[in-house]
């Protein structure tokens, strides 16, 4: 039985099967609303003295074909003690659109920032530095978008250090939640 609001009528009986058919319904909707939203989260700190691009473990969701997906990303990230800050991007399997857009913590102090737009899943060199001072401490916040995902895969955060010396860190607890807007 499908959830009616209208059921019980107001002012009649109750009725324990009714009431029992109702609530079951409003479960299942509720049941079906949760099923499209992931949430990750970074367990352990990542650092890197690297310029390569490694992933951030926890920082990832799955998406079957077909499917559109939102994301949102919030990054507690600390740069290097001689300065060094991180690059971020993003590596998912095709789709018909991708938007990344990054904005945080920028150069020298906690109130700078920077912005960036990636269109492409593995931007192979990403434009901005983010949070770039002697053991800055700052926010980095990701919006990223999946269009019509063309295989099942993993859309997964990677990040690298800025200048491949000293160690830069996306601390734990750090996290997403991704929600499925449509397929």
């Amino acid at each position: 039985m499908p959830f009616d609001p209208t059921k019980p009528a107001a002012n009649a009986p109750l009725s324990s099967a009714e009431m029992r058919d109702q609530l079951n319904a409003l479960k299942a909707l509720i049941d079906a609303q949760a099923a499209g939203v992931l949430f990750g989260r970074a367990a352990a700190d990542w650092t890197s003295g690297s310029g390569s691009f490694t992933d951030v473990p926890g920082l990832a969701f799955a998406v079957a074909a077909g499917e559109s997906w939102q994301a949102e990303l919030v990054l507690h990230a600390i740069s290097g003690t001689t300065g060094q800050g991180l690059k971020f991007r993003v590596t998912g399997p095709g789709a018909a659109g991708v938007m990344i857009a990054i904005v945080g913590t920028g150069s020298g102090t906690s109130t700078s920032t920077e912005c960036e737009v990636q269109t492409a899943f593995s931007v192979a060199s990403p434009a901005k530095t983010f949070v770039v001072g002697t053991t800055l401490t700052g926010v980095v916040r990701l919006h990223v978008a999946v269009t019509a995902a063309s295989a099942g895969g993993t859309v997964q955060l990677q990040a690298s250090n800025s200048s491949g010396s000293g160690t830069v860190t996306v601390k734990a607890g750090s996290h997403l939640v991704a929600r499925r807007s449509g397929g």
